[in-house]
């Protein structure tokens, strides 16, 4: 198994990063392989920042980055310059996803460029108002995209970081650049594959799930009308 990076971006998360973080290490280091856990401050108003440094100091394998507003597709586009290793793991900080996704992930990029955790086909403890807007946006990218994935959410994907380098121009600052990597993925034939995941979320959203949803489905259908962006080298 090659070296991996762990790359989790955090917003106000004072609360639980500690605890979490330490759940991460402790998956990683059972895989016995070098790897690194980037933690991406974007926008915090908690003392997550400082928490997170606090916690590069503890353990060697740790580094952490703040950038003054927030934006997972940011961070992770800053990310790409701080990651010392080739393959990338994604995570969201609450560990809704678990954590054997890692190590399984850790085996397809070995012949894939992207793997997407998928909690649809896994087990999914989710509200009902969440599962149901998830299900709309993944039949609409059926419908208009013909995307054959069933998850689009930030956490439990992983990359090849040169995957990441050749589409870097499509990441935004948001959180759409799943699909839109997916999308060109698909578009250009890029080994790709899905797997399924067991996911635990009860916790309140970190985001307006109107103004997201609203985001969200506008950029879906901007795929749609303009087509994935050429960014091919």
């Amino acid at each position: 198994m090659q070296p991996f990076t762990i790359f989790i971006p955090v917003y106000n998360e004072a609360d639980i990063l500690e605890a979490n973080v330490e759940k991460v290490i402790s998956t990683a280091r059972g895989l016995q392989t070098p790897f690194q856990l980037l933690l991406a401050d974007n926008g915090s108003t908690d003392a997550t920042p400082q928490l997170a440094q606090r916690l590069a100091r503890r353990h060697g394998e740790i580094e952490s980055f703040r950038l003054p507003r927030r934006g997972p597709g940011a961070a992770l586009r800053r990310g790409l310059e701080l990651t010392r290793y080739d393959w990338i793991v994604t995570l969201d900080m609450d560990l809704s996803a678990d954590l054997k996704f890692i190590a399984e992930a850790l085996v397809l990029l070995e012949t894939h460029d992207l793997v997407i955790g998928s909690k649809k086909t896994g087990s999914e403890s989710r509200s009902f108002t969440r599962r149901a807007c998830s299900d709309l946006f993944i039949l609409m990218s059926r419908l208009l995209l013909r995307l054959p994935f069933d998850d689009y959410s930030l956490g439990a994907k992983a990359y090849r970081k040169s995957f990441l380098l050749r589409y870097r121009g499509a990441i935004d600052d948001g959180t759409a650049y799943v699909q839109t990597l997916a999308c060109l993925a698909h578009r250009d034939a890029c080994p790709a594959i899905e797997i399924s995941v067991d996911c635990q979320d009860h916790r309140r959203s970190k985001f307006n799930l109107l103004h997201e949803g609203l985001y969200r489905f506008s950029r879906l259908f901007k795929l749609w009308i303009q087509g994935a962006p050429d960014l091919a080298p």
